[in-house]
């Protein structure tokens, strides 16, 4: 008989469990779906090439690394297969 239940989507973010970012994907996605911490903004990055998330979400700015985009470097949004989705105050159409 086939798995008739959709797997939950795997969102990474940067941080471990219970950090903002991990709030913030509950808030914005839901509770049905499966969180996945990574250690550093390039990791969270990587997950979704890696196999290990379906979604990334991450900060424009953060309070210890700075603009997330600097520490990817200018082209971060073509080195993810990710897409760039409107939050508040993000600056992006």
């Amino acid at each position: 008989m086939a798995n008739s239940q959709k797997s939950q989507p795997r969102v990474a973010f940067q941080g471990e469990h219970g950090a903002f970012s991990e709030a913030a994907a509950i808030q914005l996605l839901g509770d049905a779906i499966t969180t996945v911490p990574r250690a550093t903004f390039d990791s969270a990055f990587r997950a979704i090439d890696e196999g290990m998330a379906d979604a990334l979400l991450a900060p424009v700015e953060n309070s210890l690394a700075g603009s997330v985009v600097d520490c990817r470097g200018n082209d971060s949004a073509d080195r993810t297969s990710s897409h760039w989705l409107p939050g508040r105050d993000s600056g992006r159409p």
